[in-house]
């Protein structure tokens, strides 16, 4: 096997799998789905050149001409994933992409004429690769317009980008440059060039380079992800089993002199188009039978926990207003009525945590750029948690120098902050929780102290991981710093957390820029 058949089937595989998996996720996400029609596109692609390359003349010729059907796709889906990936909303950028998209079926419909694919002919290397015709370089062109305006809109965002969004969209620039760096080499030998023999892989790289930047920075459940894979890799590994020994036996019978395509090929490209075709239905069928492959159960039981405890909250109003004119009431039944209300509370508190893991699993990071007074939040925050603090015998200093004003999400930080005075009031028996914010030059600094139990130096890389409860007998959730810390990271910021030991309190402070 050579490096160009290797360097394609790696394509293949990588970006079929991915493609799947994105198309199933069942987000909802337009990003998503762009994402896994622009995959399956270069998925196509690949096989189809794969099957040119290896193949005697008829084939060769056949495969040739289909290649250039998904080939027209890539880059209109490629520049219509990236506007969708930026969150581009602007009537140029959609016209452009109707625009490439409507100009794809003029490189389709010649794909049978001399003018555009001459014949297949040993070239460059090959056993056989295609010769075009003149038309072919109205494509080259077409291919090469649509990439290079993709690649000038995503070099504009991250110009203008911070934080976490200039982070992806550099990790997006590099996997696509070294993608189709090496994936435009294909046209080299139209200009009597050799392919390098390694540039292909230069396709999957990049994808590689995307999977790393969702494991690395958790744009969807790494977990999930890794069981979807394996699952479809078994799925498509068994199809390919059941099928290959029928295919080699048709391909075997391929007559060679004939110019027409034989029957013997035409069941090769039905068997193989049936098994890539069976593999999302197979894999549906099994997604629905077992929890271990779906992530959005607890999504969905969250979402429906929010509505009784809406009404709950609503029924301890309306019952608290009647009181207040009624004559019977006792002291007893407020009390009954303020401890319903403060259990509402604080599960809508964890519902509204959850909600948001099922965000960040989703890679779901939306954060809106609004003028937040973090001043205001923490003053209405500490308020707010009062009657829980004296309840223990704490006490919250709060401390605010300067403007501290930053441009970002309102709700997002909002829930960075209660997570954080819920977590050093919940770990705190008596003494003095001190919150400041602190401005300095472009950035601000908040910081909260608590005089709480401590965290031992075992467990502090930890804190921040999802699902970590640490050893004390007062546990919590153990996703609340893991929120906080997706949140302040989305918003371009660093969050950190020391503790001298256990006993001697906790410290957690988070940056972020003021604009």
């Amino acid at each position: 096997m050579t490096h160009y058949e290797a360097s394609a089937i790696l394509t293949i595989v990588s970006t079929g799998i991915i493609a799947i998996i994105f198309a199933l996720k069942d987000s909802g996400r337009p990003v998503d789905r762009q994402y896994s029609i622009y995959l399956m596109a270069i998925s196509a692609w690949a096989f189809c050149w794969f099957k040119m390359i290896s193949s005697d003349f008829n084939a060769s010729l056949f495969w040739a001409r289909v290649l250039h059907v998904p080939a027209v796709f890539i880059p209109a889906t490629f520049l219509h994933f990236s506007r969708t990936f930026l969150g581009l909303d602007d009537s140029r950028s959609k016209r452009l992409v109707q625009a490439f998209y409507a100009a794809a079926p003029l490189f389709i419909f010649p794909v049978f004429f001399r003018g555009y694919i001459e014949t297949v002919v040993p070239r460059e290397g090959f056993r056989y690769y295609v010769q075009h015709g003149p038309f072919y370089f109205a494509f080259i062109s077409y291919f090469v317009i649509c990439v290079v305006i993709t690649f000038a809109i995503l070099t504009t965002e991250f110009v203008k980008a911070t934080g976490s969004r200039r982070k992806a969209i550099g990790f997006v620039l590099m996997a696509y440059t070294i993608g189709y760096a090496g994936g435009s080499s294909v046209f080299l030998p139209d200009f009597g060039l050799r392919i390098p023999q390694l540039a292909l892989y230069g396709i999957p790289v990049g994808h590689l380079i995307i999977l790393y930047a969702i494991t690395r920075h958790q744009w969807m459940n790494v977990g999930l992800l890794a069981r979807r894979a394996g699952v479809i890799a078994a799925i498509y590994a068994g199809l390919a089993l059941g099928v290959a020994p029928f295919i080699l036996t048709l391909h075997e019978g391929i007559d060679l002199n004939n110019g027409a395509m034989s029957a013997n090929l035409a069941l090769e490209v039905f068997l193989l188009s049936a098994a890539l075709s069976a593999g999302p239905f197979i894999y549906l069928g099994i997604a629905r039978r077992t929890m271990w492959l779906q992530d959005h159960q607890s999504k969905g039981l969250t979402h429906e926990l929010k509505s009784p405890l809406y009404a709950i909250q609503s029924a301890v109003e309306i019952v608290r207003e009647e009181l207040r004119w009624s004559t019977s009431s006792s002291a007893r039944t407020t009390e009954y009525l303020r401890m319903i209300d403060d259990n509402a509370a604080r599960m809508s508190k964890v519902v509204a945590n959850l909600l948001s893991v099922g965000r960040i699993d989703d890679g779901a990071l939306v954060i809106r750029r609004d003028r937040v007074d973090l001043k205001s939040i923490v003053s209405e925050l500490i308020d707010d948690s009062r009657p829980v603090s004296v309840k223990k015998g704490v006490l919250i200093d709060f401390a605010c120098e300067g403007d501290c004003r930053v441009i970002g999400d309102e709700e997002k930080l909002r829930q960075v902050v209660s997570n954080l005075i819920g977590n050093a009031i919940k770990f705190t028996h008596g003494g003095t929780i001190t919150v400041e914010i602190r401005r300095e030059n472009d950035h601000i600094e908040f910081s909260i102290k608590d005089p709480g139990i401590g965290i031992t130096s075992d467990e502090l890389p930890q804190i921040f991981n999802r699902y970590y409860q640490g050893s004390s007998a007062s546990r919590g959730s153990g996703i609340g710093l893991t929120i906080a810390k997706a949140w302040v990271e989305a918003h371009g910021g660093t969050i950190w957390a020391h503790s001298d030991g256990e006993g001697k309190g906790t410290i957690v402070r988070f940056k972020l820029e003021v604009n």
